[in-house]
């Protein structure tokens, strides 16, 4: 519905004012809010409605008079209205523009052909605007929801409706007492089956949701033309016209309709929260499950949203009795505006209370701060998911329509009136604060480049159990310093002391009756094959006495002990390939930074940097750059770095559990530039690397020229 707009004021004029179309109905419409009267203009041909007040009412009543003068004299004696010429010219224009004018004779004729041709947009900006929105009608419900209605009447008895708050409250507490397990039900979402069964429990939910508004407007009489689905950037979302609802008088009525897909999608939720608690696993459950997440989640978030023109929307329309809510309150932001700025001393676009007013221009900020972020989110999806030069193409479509157009459109305005504007004091501080913007984003003074990075040891080794043991001897705990080739950590195994002793004792009888049997010239015959056998013990001997040295962990670089188990005592059991500590070197350590595609040339020739751990007790180490990596990094081999660890570096992980980062990053190694004294563990932290100064604009475009030819292919 559209509310006749009060238009800027023209010159009046004696000339024959339009003859309105035969196939107009009036409505009487509900009271304003200040008690007059309003009525509803009804034009069939666009299904279309315009809520109109009293003066237009009487102002249209005596259309026939002929000319604007006329109708303007008419209301002013015959009623206490005090009519303009120039508001008949305005209604006057306005019918016209709305096309509610009857075409009469050649010029009305060409001129409407003209307006046509003006308004037929050419092929490439059609494509844009139905890729952007397109509006599919498939179904006429109209007969089949006259014909259902009657069955269904008991949906909106207040007893079924209390039955449903009831379980809407029970299925909560339920919902509530298992939220763990409700929770970590969503798991199950992210696989191909489950994600399937979720969208088949959604399309469920929104079907019944658009019913749930067919028969609401059915049950208060009003027609329902059609059902079908809109593709909003490619994305499917079911509609029903329920704009017939706009003829009823009670606001209590249209509230109904609004909210009757809600409560279609609350009964659902509660009735399959409660089923999900009492269903046994298996099939029935899982879908309980779905539909009732999908429906709570896809109520609160989507359908209650008023910042978007879905039911939350129009709820909140008609509980104000703004009609065109957003169309409204966008006039008299971009009016506030102007004349915060310019002082135009224009007239407000509406007359109402100055509270109703603020309340109206801050629901417009709200709302365009929310489609901004919204429609950059969209792009950025659109660019995913699209083919490389595709996505590309459709992430530049999406900013400039949403975003540059509609500001371009307002300065083009500001342009136009610059002889009108009244500098004042918030001309001077807004194009102040923007001249300080711009020359923030255009003066280089960036000068230094941030990356993630890790400080660790140069030479690092994890000390594992060899074997299963006794700890017999240990070089100290966290912190102890280890020269080269020392015992760190001394296991004894006495099992495997017997195994050496037996061998032993073995060898030794062996060597005692290989001398007997020499003195015996029988026996001598099987020398040759007792010393085989003699041989055979000294080499097992030999393996047992090397396996019980490898028990002894050794020092291969001079270093310092680290991650040692505080329960890593002597005389301590250990078994076969448990951690001990960390062995870490003493003197080298390095930092290893990733840097992201759009800081790479600018570290090309940067030599000095430094380190800012996330430790606030360790203070910041100054380094040297090593070597900048000129390919990308494409697993992470730096776990601590890694998202899924806790680490500021995005990833997703692999096929063969690999750390892949989700944007590209290049490796970079720096050194400490003096001895620093050795942390007891790794640190992470930022690191800050000195390069040429550089401005937003020069940053961002790289980035984007960067981006385009990686995702082109060029």
């Amino acid at each position: 519905m559209t509310a006749v707009p009060a238009l800027s004021a023209g010159p009046p004029g004696a000339a024959p004012l339009p003859v309105l179309r035969d196939d107009l109905v009036l409505h009487e419409g509900p009271r304003a809010r200040d008690g007059s009267p309003t009525w509803t203009l009804y034009d069939p041909a666009a299904n279309r409605f315009f809520r109109i007040g009293w003066a237009e009412f009487e102002m249209l009543a005596r259309w026939g008079l002929g000319t604007a003068e006329a109708v303007a004299g008419s209301v002013s004696r015959e009623t206490p209205i005090r009519a303009e010429t120039e508001a008949v010219a305005d209604l006057a224009r306005f019918v016209e523009a709305s096309g509610l004018v009857a075409v009469r004779g050649e010029r009305a004729v060409a001129a409407l052909v003209e307006r046509q041709a003006r308004r037929r947009t050419a092929l490439p900006l059609w494509m844009l605007k139905n890729y952007l929105f397109l509006r599919v009608p498939l179904l006429r419900p109209d007969r089949f929801l006259d014909a259902a209605l009657p069955w269904l009447a008991w949906l909106f008895t207040p007893a079924f409706l209390r039955v449903v708050g009831l379980t809407a409250l029970l299925g909560l507490f339920l919902v509530v007492r298992q939220w763990e397990t409700f929770t970590h039900g969503f798991l199950h979402v992210v696989t191909p089956e489950g994600m399937l069964m979720t969208g088949a429990a959604l399309l469920a939910a929104k079907v019944l949701h658009e019913f749930g508004h067919a028969f609401a407007a059915k049950r208060y009489g009003c027609r329902v033309p059609s059902m079908g689905v809109a593709l909003l950037v490619l994305w499917p979302v079911l509609w029903t016209d329920t704009t017939d609802a706009w003829r009823l008088r009670s606001r209590r009525q249209r509230l109904a309709i609004d909210g009757a897909g809600i409560v279609v999608e609350l009964a659902l939720a509660a009735f399959a929260s409660v089923a999900w608690v009492l269903l046994p696993d298996g099939p029935l459950r899982t879908g309980a499950y779905l539909l009732a997440g999908v429906t709570w989640i896809a109520t609160l978030a989507v359908n209650l949203n008023p910042l978007m023109r879905f039911d939350g929307y129009f709820l909140l329309s008609d509980w104000l009795d703004v009609p065109n809510l957003q169309d409204r309150s966008f006039a008299l932001a971009r009016w506030r505006l102007r004349e915060l700025l310019f002082g135009f001393g224009d007239p407000p676009p509406e007359s109402m209370a100055a509270s109703r007013r603020r309340w109206l221009i801050a629901y417009a900020a709200a709302v365009w701060v929310y489609r901004f972020f919204l429609f950059l989110a969209i792009a950025l999806l659109v660019y995913h998911l699209a083919f490389k030069l595709l996505g590309l193409f459709l992430f530049v479509v999406e900013i400039v329509w949403f975003i540059v157009r509609p500001i371009w459109t307002e300065l083009r305005v500001w342009s136009s009136r610059r002889r009108d504007l009244r500098v004042n004091r918030n001309t001077v501080l807004a194009f102040g604060m923007l001249a300080a913007l711009v020359a923030l984003a255009v003066v280089p003074w960036h000068g230094k480049v941030s990356a993630p990075a890790l400080l660790r040891a140069e030479r690092e080794a994890v000390l594992y159990a060899p074997g299963p043991g006794r700890i017999a001897g240990m070089a100290g705990g966290t912190g102890t310093a280890v020269a080269e080739g020392a015992a760190v950590f001394r296991l004894s195994s006495p099992d495997l002391d017997h195994q050496i002793e037996g061998a032993r004792l073995k060898i030794a009888g062996m060597q005692t009756q290989i001398g007997l049997d020499a003195a015996d010239p029988e026996m001598a015959r099987r020398a040759e094959v007792a010393w085989q056998e003699l041989l055979a013990s000294a080499a097992e001997l030999e393996a047992l006495i090397a396996q019980r040295d490898l028990l002894t962990l050794r020092a291969h670089f001079p270093g310092v002990l680290a991650d040692v188990p505080r329960w890593i005592v002597p005389g301590t059991w250990v078994a076969e390939g448990e951690a001990l500590g960390i062995l870490r070197s003493a003197q080298a350590w390095t930092v290893e930074a990733f840097a992201a595609e759009a800081d790479l040339e600018r570290l090309r020739g940067a030599a000095r940097a430094s380190f800012l751990p996330d430790d606030l007790d360790v203070g910041p180490v100054p380094l040297r750059v090593v070597r900048v990596d000129l390919a990308a990094t494409r697993a992470l081999a730096e776990p601590d770095l890694a998202s899924v660890h806790g680490g500021p570096i995005a990833v997703r992980q692999g096929r063969d559990g690999e750390l892949v980062p989700e944007t590209p990053v290049y490796r970079v190694l720096l050194a400490p530039e003096a001895a620093i004294r050795p942390p007891a563990y790794a640190l992470l932290g930022q690191v800050a690397v000195e390069a040429p100064a550089e401005s937003l604009v020069g940053r961002l475009w790289r980035h984007a020229v960067a981006v385009a030819v990686r995702e082109s292919g060029f």
